[in-house]
């Protein structure tokens, strides 16, 4: 029922869309399956969303020079660093030889994208919130034909926290304690308080 409903609100916001919104673009490049898509950017977009934005903040807030930084760059290695969706499972479809071990066609294979993202022969000093790292090949949104959807929307929404948090201060008020999950990483409390940096009001 929740399902159908979003469905109707997106299709409506769909076919409404303005020039030069996601909606807009989804709707031009799929037209016949905009209304499934849309419905899927919302269920699927909303929890991803809202994890990688805590691990900015999180991130941002120990690291406030970063917001300087080229906000293209900067908005990768936030993804690099958050990893939403932490591993993915998927079946082989056929025999294959991955790193010394055999894999069978129909054997089920998890892929781990918050290690590739953190793999030391990729990335220097993978631990660190790098701002202007280029290359940033990370894996935040998958690879291949089943790369997620939403990535558009997911660096949008990273862009606008990045500029609204360029005119905010943003202050840690207890330590943020991290979800128990091995399949999305967010955090289940971050506390903190941001206020106007030219006003001093608490948001």
């Amino acid at each position: 029922q929740a399902s159908r409903a979003i469905a109707e609100l997106m299709a409506d916001e769909i076919a409404h869309a303005r020039e030069g919104t996601v909606l807009r673009e989804i709707r031009e490049a799929a037209p016949d399956q905009a209304h499934s898509l849309g419905a899927l950017l919302v269920e699927a977009g909303l929890p991803t969303s809202s994890d990688a934005i805590g691990s900015a903040i999180v991130d941002l807030v120990d690291q406030p020079s970063a917001l300087a930084a080229n906000p293209d760059l900067l908005v990768e290695e936030l993804l690099r660093r958050a990893s939403p969706i932490a591993q993915f499972a998927r079946l082989a479809t056929r025999d294959v030889e991955l790193a010394g071990v055999h894999i069978r066609a129909g054997e089920q294979v998890v892929t781990w994208m918050v290690a590739a993202n953190h793999d030391e022969r990729v990335f220097a000093a993978p631990e660190q919130l790098v701002p202007s790292r280029d290359p940033n090949p990370h894996v935040a949104f998958g690879a291949g034909p089943h790369r997620c959807l939403g990535a558009i929307l997911g660096r949008r929404l990273l862009r606008a926290v990045i500029a609204t948090l360029r005119r905010r201060t943003v202050t840690s008020t207890a330590p943020p304690v991290r979800r128990a999950s091995s399949y999305m990483r967010g955090y289940a409390s971050l506390p903190v308080t941001i206020e106007s940096r030219s006003a001093g009001n608490q948001v």
